[in-house]
């Protein structure tokens, strides 16, 4: 009835009526018509001459758009990463509230007026701009930047992007997702300065370090250990073998009991041995190490670390051929203090004193 009463309101006033939207009954629904209606005179008659198009299905396809439409926006802005949309030419056409905040800005016209590649520290301009031709030109990738914002904030982002095709197939945009990797890149920078001091600390300790995976029998040196055993890390493979051939001939089965010990009994692994370098050099090492297990107490993984102990056991050698020295000399000796304490005499001198 009102779009009864509208139709004949405006074909009365006007005379015609065009492209007017009007639901009409049938005998099972309604559908959605639309409507252009004109009064002409035919042998002096007034007539009215309608075209009625049945517009119902495409109504129902464009609201299916909009709630589609609707629940894409929903995402777009809801996303906690960045989202935005880059013509060919560079120009920000679109960003989500999450990428507005990593640049620091409050509105996409903002963040235009500014440019998106202004953001970007200079240092890194030119990669961001041969990335952007990399997309455009019909390739995806991911690129790693750092930028500054508007209110003073450095970070790292992170951009996977991927061309945007028109239904010919013509790239039309650039689509990325950005993420905020800054704390990743400080965690990445404090690990590589933690490995970084442990090497040097592990070089002026002549030591290096292992990491034995038991069920997959694959090991792992630091560079160190490979410097200790006298082999170049970038040519020489950690293996089981590897460690076999610089072990010395009369140390090699005590040297593999030892590990048999530890991981056996639930123990820490505690082993000394020698090594021959390709000079022929002899080493002293002291393994120390610890074993995982699974809830099966089965051994999982074993790790440590190898100490060059040479110094000391020549210092150790020393001392017990001294000790043999005051033992069996045929000569009285007597050990005092700074005070003239006597602290320890050897057999002779005792003999000799009675």
């Amino acid at each position: 009835p009102v779009d009864r009463a509208n139709f004949i309101a405006e074909l009365t006033e006007k005379g015609r009526v065009l492209d007017l939207e009007f639901l009409f009954r049938t005998k099972t629904n309604q559908v959605t018509c639309l409507v252009s209606g004109e009064i002409v005179e035919i042998q002096s008659e007034q007539c009215l001459i309608a075209v009625i198009q049945d517009i119902t299905s495409l109504k129902q396809a464009l609201e299916t758009i909009k709630e589609q439409n609707n629940f894409l926006n929903a995402i777009f802005e809801n996303e906690p990463e960045c989202v935005k949309v880059v013509a060919p030419n560079g120009e920000l056409t679109q960003m989500n509230r999450a990428g507005l905040a990593m640049l620091e800005v409050d509105s996409l016209d903002e963040a235009q007026r500014f440019g998106l590649k202004e953001f970007i520290l200079p240092s890194n301009r030119r990669s961001f701009v041969e990335f952007h031709k990399s997309i455009c030109a019909g390739n995806s990738g991911v690129l790693e930047f750092p930028i500054l914002g508007r209110k003073g904030s450095q970070r790292w982002l992170e951009t996977h992007a991927t061309p945007l095709r028109n239904v010919n197939g013509e790239i039309i945009a650039l689509l990325g997702v950005t993420r905020d990797i800054t704390q990743r890149r400080q965690a990445a920078s404090a690990l590589t300065l933690a490995n970084e001091r442990l090497s040097l600390a592990l070089r002026a300790a002549g030591a290096g370090t292992w990491d034995w995976d038991v069920a997959t029998g694959k090991i792992s040196w630091s560079n160190e250990l490979f410097h200790l055993f006298g082999m170049d890390p970038d040519k020489a493979e950690a293996t089981f073998d590897t460690w076999l051939a610089v072990l010395h001939p009369d140390d090699l089965q005590a040297a593999q009991d030892r590990i048999t010990d530890a991981i056996r009994d639930h123990i820490a692994l505690f082993s000394e041995y020698r090594i021959v370098l390709g000079s022929g050099e002899t080493r002293w090492i002291q393994a120390l190490g610890n074993t995982t297990y699974d809830e099966h107490g089965k051994a999982v993984r074993m790790m440590g670390i190898c100490i060059d102990v040479t110094v000391q056991k020549k210092a150790e050698e020393k001392l017990q051929l001294s000790a043999r020295v005051f033992a069996e000399a045929h000569e009285g000796i007597v050990i005092t203090d700074a005070s003239a304490n006597i602290i320890d005499v050897n057999p002779a001198f005792c003999e000799i004193t009675g």
